[in-house]
């Protein structure tokens, strides 16, 4: 096990209630963060355009993706759907993720969190976070009640539980 800890981000208030929670361990017990994202697909547009709401995350990955195009807030299905091959919407997802850890990673450090390493995921989301964990061998991971999940009203996310269940480490959640 290492001294390290790790926590999940989708880009939900929750996970950033998450984040900070781990950055100020990270940065009170001298540990290493590790922040993780899970990539979310095009197929979950309607999750995408929340969690990019008021970020201006949409707009910053089309211009990489797709240079010239006229981005709307809240067009984020109609995005897509102009996105003309399925690489071009795997880059998409990719360039919001990367964003989405750039910026936890900001967020980390200015609440005093050092070193903070960043890792985008692929596949399920509890899985691919768990996988990463048998990895890295963490102290513990942090994560939030519920994300962006479509049953988020329940009294555990389906994510979080299902972490809680098998990690092989303290898990503490954020609420």
């Amino acid at each position: 096990m290492t001294g390290a800890i790790m926590v999940a981000i989708d880009g939900s208030e929750m996970a950033n209630k998450a984040l900070d929670l781990a950055a100020e361990f990270s940065a009170k017990l001298g540990a290493p963060l590790h922040i993780v994202h899970v990539m979310f697909y095009a197929r979950h547009a309607e999750r995408l355009e929340r969690l990019a709401q008021g970020e201006n995350l949409v707009r910053e990955a089309a211009r990489e993706v797709a240079p010239g195009a006229d981005v709307v807030q809240g067009q984020m299905a109609q995005i897509f759907n102009s996105l003309k091959t399925r690489a071009q919407s795997e880059r998409m997802v990719a360039a919001i993720g990367e964003l989405l850890l750039d910026r936890a990673a900001r967020r980390a450090k200015a609440k005093g969190a050092t070193p903070i390493k960043t890792k985008l995921l692929n596949g399920d989301y509890a899985e691919a976070v768990l996988e990463e964990a048998d990895r890295l061998k963490p102290r513990m991971m942090v994560v939030g009640r519920s994300g962006l999940g479509p049953l988020k009203s329940m009294v555990l996310g389906s994510v979080s539980h299902k972490i809680h269940a098998h990690a092989k480490c303290t898990v503490v959640t954020a609420r």
